[in-house]
């Protein structure tokens, strides 16, 4: 029932600013009449310019916007920036039902952990050049 793309797959570009796409359909086809979703994170911001979605926490939380007509809307877009460093977690809740709490309420659940992509390290830089020092000097030695 949940579909989720445009989130990174293994790790994160840190400050990144990546496009997600909530799409909430029944793969059987039965409309119950109200869709909606709810984007939890620890880390990043999420923002949006669609009018489905509202930002609920600007550090931590987007939904559907209450106001809009939610029985009509299924698929609903939110632009995560990636936090700058550290592991983060991501998850998203879909909805579909009467919009009253009922038993003919479907849940789904999407769970996504992160961590920055590997930096390469800065104390390697000086370690290579002087290898790569050493082992130029050692055939320039040995043409002589």
């Amino acid at each position: 029932m949940l579909t989720v793309t445009g989130l990174p797959s293994g790790s994160y570009i840190p400050g990144q600013q990546y496009s997600i796409q909530i799409v909430i359909a029944d793969a059987n086809g039965d409309a119950t009449g109200y869709n909606s979703f709810d984007l939890i994170t620890n880390g990043g911001t999420p923002s949006t310019t669609d009018p489905n979605v509202e930002i609920n926490n600007p550090d931590s939380e987007a939904s559907a916007n209450d106001a809009a007509d939610l029985m009509k809307a299924t698929t609903f877009n939110v632009v995560w920036t990636a936090p700058l460093s550290g592991s983060v977690d991501v998850e998203i809740w879909g909805v579909m039902g009467d919009g009253a709490g009922s038993m003919l309420d479907i849940w789904d659940r999407k769970a996504y952990s992160y961590s920055t992509v590997p930096e390469f390290p800065a104390i390697l830089v000086p370690i290579i050049g002087i290898g790569c020092a050493v082992i130029l000097a050692s055939r320039l030695s040995k043409k002589k």
